[in-house]
């Protein structure tokens, strides 16, 4: 959440639209996307608010479409990649 006043449901729903966005241009071009959420305990550790974060990520894996990485192994993937391309 970008701001403390963002109500729970404004958030689920502008990251899962996020989310279908992305999903759609990733599957239209061929190539992935990356959505990347900054998850901050001292905005999201609310009650309200973690039930709201576990919706989004159950909604995003049970899509069945992504790949969950982590920063090094997106380089480890695209380096070969680029090296490949020059």
């Amino acid at each position: 959440m970008s701001r403390y006043d963002t109500p729970s449901k404004d958030y689920e729903y502008q990251v899962l639209g996020a989310f279908r966005r992305l999903k759609t241009e990733a599957e239209k071009q061929g190539a992935g996307r990356i959505l990347s959420l900054s998850i901050c305990p001292w905005i999201m550790g609310y009650p309200h608010r973690i039930a709201a974060l576990d919706r989004i990520l159950t909604s995003i894996i049970e899509s069945g479409s992504i790949w969950h990485a982590s920063g090094n192994e997106i380089v480890n993937l695209v380096t070969p990649q680029l090296s490949r391309d020059h």
